[in-house]
């Protein structure tokens, strides 16, 4: 059996602290804020994990979740997400589909993302 990928873009490792802020869905009322790591990220969503929240737990009902990346390449871009997965196999870890993004901040991801993947082309371009 053939196993196809699911996402339609590209994913890129990373490892870059972020600021958690959960919303009600679809009010948009804040429920809390907590931090989160950034583990990969692409144009289409993110994977968060070591998820730190006051509540120390995680809504039963809709929610939404605003991320703030805040350091590396990508410190101050931030995006609303919804959830496509939540994982609590050992650790908490959230799949996250990217619903919007301020369209500066989304170019910024698109640079980091074409030079993550291959950084010749970014030397090409510099030269």
């Amino acid at each position: 059996m053939e196993i196809q990928e699911r996402r339609k873009f590209l994913r890129r490792t990373v490892d870059a602290q972020a600021r958690l802020v959960i919303l009600t869905q679809p009010e948009g009322d804040i429920i809390e804020e907590g931090t989160a790591k950034v583990c990969n990220i692409g144009l289409g969503g993110a994977l968060v994990s070591d998820i730190t929240l006051p509540s120390r737990s995680l809504p039963l009902k809709p929610f939404q979740v605003v991320l703030f990346i805040q350091e590396g390449i990508l410190e101050k871009v931030h995006m609303a997400c919804s959830v496509s997965r939540i994982n609590s196999n050992g650790k908490i870890s959230l799949g996250l589909n990217i619903d919007k993004m301020p369209e500066k901040h989304c170019a910024i991801l698109k640079e980091f993302i074409r030079i993550e993947k291959n950084p010749l082309d970014f030397i090409k371009d510099v030269c």
